[in-house]
């Protein structure tokens, strides 16, 4: 995640990963400011989210090597996302 976040600093308090019902469920999502400095930011974080749930297909999600090519798959389910705590 902290590459997708450009180098920042990304903490999770808990994560629940239900693979038979699809769901997914993330507790205390913070991304932490790397150049807080620089941006003369007063906030230690850039984001906080205190619950995220989502509900998916698992077999759209997850990309294995060649097989969306095969399959010609390029779709993910995600069926809803929950943000809580904002």
């Amino acid at each position: 995640i902290s590459k997708n976040m450009n180098g920042a600093l990304v903490t999770l308090s808990d994560v629940q990963v239900d693979l038979l019902r699809g769901k997914v469920v993330v507790h205390d999502f913070i991304v932490h400011n790397k150049d807080r400095d620089d941006w003369e930011w007063d906030s230690p974080c850039l984001v906080r989210v205190g619950r995220i749930e989502a509900s998916l297909n698992f077999a759209s999600v997850i990309q294995l090597p060649y097989i969306g090519r095969i399959l010609n798959h390029s779709i993910f389910d995600i069926y809803t996302v929950l943000v809580e705590d904002v």
